[in-house]
């Protein structure tokens, strides 16, 4: 009975129904207090909804039913690796290479901690092992492209991340991941330093939207004004899992900036019912932060990226959200919203008259639009394409848009709002009123 529990488990846990698969795993276990498949399938559920104290507790379990089986001993050291216990994680990797020392899991793994801790020199030696034997795996050249920028070998690097691209056949993440490679080297050694390899990458993958995105950012013209929608859907559908710890490793700041203006310029009435507006609501990191403040509000949120919303919806905080274009959402809404919110969202925006046109159209007399925008620093133009893909805005460029458009200007607060590439990024948190 307990092999056709298990196989149950597997498939369920196979399909993502993991409330159905530890269910059945736990039925095993009433049988067989310990039962190894089951004990592995309850650790990894766990492992996957970063319970790690709840993964390490089965894992810890089937190691003592199979001391010698390596799948126990490598979940351990993975579950080392993403609570930053590198320590742990290293004694349970060398059990393994000590039986096996091309374990290409362990080797990959003891790779990726030697990368966190910034010995590189051995990351490299361990990707390359690992490559020995499956010299196709896309992600082991990702990895291995990363050791070697951090080697600071770029033209190796660029190799082996645009290597990591054809083998994937053009996934977006490895698009995603070999534009960020281009963009950081290129801050650190001029455009000139890459243009090989980012016109190589361009003339195999012109048609997609990653591509072209990071091409109009290194060589823009007239008419890279606004991201394309389908450039800004792909990034956040494929970051979305992540995306919150990513930007903790940021240091991101603008929610929390946003949520303080918020809590000074909407300090009337505690009873009012605030009708709020998350544009770009992404995660849901706004939404956390305004609803704390108002006593009786309703906040909708829109985002291009359905991913992204399905973990704003976890969160519970709104009444609505819409997986929209932000352009076409604004045109489509009745007057109705007090207060809008904009976070870390006019970056995708070069030209802003539309997108301010239709936040004015959407709020109700006197209502508060209040958004961050990062400060174009290389020129004194009204926008900068950036080479990350983002755009960059002017001072005297925002303030004048905003009395065209109808606004008040409450405050203009310079501020840092991230970190990236160890460089503090300055902005601006706005707070307008509508006239």
């Amino acid at each position: 009975m307990e092999k056709t529990l298990n196989e149950q488990a597997s498939v369920f846990y196979n399909n993502g129904d993991y409330e159905k698969s530890a269910a059945l795993s736990l039925q095993v276990l009433k049988h067989d207090a310990a039962d190894y498949t089951a004990l592995v399938n309850l650790g990894n559920i766990f492992y996957l909804q970063k319970k790690y104290g709840r993964a390490l507790l089965y894992y810890n379990r089937a190691r003592k039913r199979q001391p010698e089986n390596p799948v126990a001993l490598i979940n351990l050291a993975m579950v080392g690796y993403d609570s930053g216990r590198f320590s742990k994680a290293r004694i349970f990797l060398r059990q393994v290479l000590r039986k096996d020392f091309r374990n290409q899991t362990a080797l990959i793994l003891n790779g990726q901690i030697n990368l966190a801790e910034g010995k590189y020199t051995a990351a490299v030696k361990s990707f390359k092992k690992a490559l020995r034997a499956v010299p196709e795996d896309v992600w082991l050249h990702a990895y291995l492209g990363r050791a070697l920028q951090k080697q600071c070998r770029f033209k190796k690097a660029l190799d082996e991340m645009l290597r990591a691209v054809e083998l994937s056949g053009g996934a977006d993440v490895q698009h995603l991941d070999f534009a960020y490679g281009l963009y950081e080297i290129a801050d650190e050694k001029g455009k000139n330093f890459v243009d090989s390899h980012l016109r190589e990458w361009h003339q195999k993958y012109a048609e997609n939207d990653i591509v072209q995105q990071t091409w109009n950012a290194f060589y823009p013209d007239k008419n890279f004004t606004v991201s394309k929608p389908e450039y800004i859907r792909t990034l956040f559908d494929v970051f979305a899992e992540n995306f919150e710890s990513c930007l903790h490793d940021l240091d991101y700041h603008a929610p929390e900036l946003v949520a303080e203006k918020a809590a000074f310029f909407c300090h009337g009435d505690a009873r009012k019912k605030w009708r709020i507006l998350d544009a770009g609501c992404g995660t849901g990191l706004c939404g956390k932060y305004l609803a704390p403040l108002f006593e009786n509000k309703e906040i909708f949120g829109v985002d291009l990226s359905a991913e992204m919303l399905r973990q704003a919806a976890r969160k519970n905080l709104y009444r609505q959200l819409v997986n929209d274009d932000l352009l076409s959402y604004l045109s489509s809404m009745p007057r109705q919203f007090d207060l809008v919110v904009c976070a870390d969202v006019l970056t995708y925006f070069g030209d802003l008259k539309r997108l301010f046109y239709g936040v004015e159209k959407v709020l109700c007399p006197g209502g508060i639009f209040i958004f961050t925008a990062s400060k174009n620093t290389y020129d004194d133009g009204d926008w900068f394409a950036h080479l990350s893909g983002r755009f960059l805005h002017g001072e005297k460029y925002l303030r004048s848009l905003c009395a065209a458009q109808g606004f008040s200007i409450l405050d203009f607060d310079e501020k840092v709002l991230r970190r990236e590439g160890g460089k503090d990024v300055f902005g601006w948190v706005v707070t307008l009123r509508k006239n």
